[in-house]
């Protein structure tokens, strides 16, 4: 809509420069299955058809759980083998 806030002080219109916003720029990136160019934005590539959203990263366990995971799995069996080996003797 066109008000009077578009005219400037001699009555001219101004121009418009929403669109020169450097931060409005939209960056590609590479589809890591095939290569090709594709937006930031972009959830599946348009050129292969896979996925460009990082599922499997999203997915990964971080590396203090698997380390404390595998200290108590260690305790629990060296619990239950010191267990069997007393009822042994």
């Amino acid at each position: 809509m066109v008000g009077f806030d578009d005219l400037d002080d001699s009555g001219e219109w101004q121009s418009d420069d929403w669109g020169d916003d450097p931060d409005d720029e939209v960056e590609e990136l590479s589809c890591p299955s095939c290569g090709a160019s594709v937006y930031e934005d972009t959830q599946k590539c348009p050129h292969c058809g896979d996925w460009i959203t990082p599922l499997a990263a999203s997915a990964k366990t971080p590396t203090w759980i698997r380390v404390v995971g595998a200290v108590v799995v260690f305790c629990f069996l060296y619990l239950l083998l010191a267990g069997i080996v007393r009822s042994f003797w």
